[in-house]
Order: C-alpha cells, then sequence, then structure tokens
C-alpha cells in the first residue's frame, strides 16, 4: 500500500491503513507491554493472562466487525463498543500494575537519580493517554448518544497512531536513561589492585 498509493488521490489510498492493520497494530502494543508487566512483576502469570485475554478479545472482535460489516451498519453493531471496552481494559490493567510494580521501588537508590523516576512518568503517561482515548471511543459507542457514536470514529482513527507514539516513547526514553547511569557510574573513580611481587 505504501508503495502503490504514493502520490495517489484514490478513496483507498486517502483512508490510511486497512482496519485490520489499525487492529494488530494496536494488539502488538498491548503484546509489548504485557511483555514488559511481565518482567516488572517478576512473571505473574495470571496478571498477564488477564491483559493478553483482553488484548486478544479485541483483536478478534474488531476483525470480525471489518470482515463481515459494511460501513452503512458498523456503528449499529454490538461488536464495537464490546472491543472498545476489552481495548480500556486491557490499557487500564497495564497502567495500574505498572503504576504499582514500580511503586515499592521508591526507596531504591536509582529511584533518588531519578531514573526509574522518570521511567515510571513515561509508562504512567503512555498509558493514560491510550486509556482515556480508548474510553472515549467507549463513550461515544453510548446508545444514548444516537449521533455521539458516529463521533466515535475521531479518537479511533488516532487511536493507532496514539499507540505506535505510546510504544516508540517508551523504548526512546530507555537510552539517554541508560547513557545517564553509565555515565554516573563512570564518575565513581575505583581504586585498582596493587600487586607486590
Amino acid at each position: 500500500m505504501l508503495v502503490t498509493c504514493r502520490r495517489s488521490i484514490a478513496p483507498e489510498c486517502t483512508g490510511g491503513l486497512p482496519c485490520s492493520s489499525k487492529c494488530l497494530l494496536a494488539f502488538c502494543v498491548q503484546c509489548f507491554y504485557a511483555h514488559r508487566v511481565w518482567i516488572m512483576s517478576g512473571r505473574n502469570k495470571p496478571l498477564i493472562c488477564a491483559v493478553l485475554t483482553s488484548a486478544w478479545t479485541q483483536l478478534m472482535l474488531l476483525l470480525e466487525e471489518n470482515s463481515t460489516q459494511n460501513s452503512a451498519t458498523v456503528f449499529d453493531n454490538w461488536v464495537s463498543p464490546v472491543g472498545a471496552i476489552s481495548s480500556a481494559v486491557c490499557d487500564g490493567i497495564i497502567t495500574i500494575s505498572i503504576f504499582i510494580y514500580l511503586r515499592p521501588l521508591r526507596n531504591s537508590p536509582l529511584w533518588k537519580a531519578s531514573y526509574l523516576r522518570q521511567f515510571n512518568f513515561i509508562f504512567i503517561q503512555m498509558g493514560i493517554i491510550t486509556f482515556a482515548t480508548t474510553l472515549t471511543v467507549l463513550i461515544l459507542y453510548s446508545p444514548d448518544l444516537t449521533s455521539g457514536k458516529y463521533l466515535s470514529t475521531a479518537p479511533g482513527t488516532i487511536l493507532p497512531k496514539i499507540y505506535t507514539n505510546s510504544m516508540l516513547a517508551v523504548l526512546n526514553a530507555r537510552k539517554p536513561i541508560r547513557d545517564r547511569e553509565r555515565a554516573d557510574q563512570s564518575a565513581i573513580v575505583e581504586v585498582p589492585t596493587l600487586i607486590i611481587v
């Protein structure tokens, strides 16, 4: 699509990524965060099962919606709101668990040197942004808002970009933190061992 739609204004090219690619992108980012939670939680299997189950449910529901529904009936089914619920649940579990598992480290020297504090801030900030966006999609699908459900396309279209930026922000935040930690460790003067012959 990136090659064939270069400088083209055809309707299939201006729509952005196909819906299945957007669903798969969200699932991949949620799996990336699930792996981080797996590491931080000390391999907590029930927690990871909850995260992966909600991410898988969201993926399957949205793929089912995109394969069977046309654009006229996409807002009149139950699949989209349930997919938004499972996505919001997944993002909420990830954000809360990262906050809980990094909280006991507040007394460590790394926290005082602001390494973990900065990493925790980035994780929580990205989790809250994705959670708030998926919650907005869910709220706009409410049956009480008959015209509001059409407005759910606005946050729905930016959601893949938010997921991508979230993952890239976490990956990019590791390098400056790691470089600063190495600079602090190299500032410590080590006394070499003297060998007397």
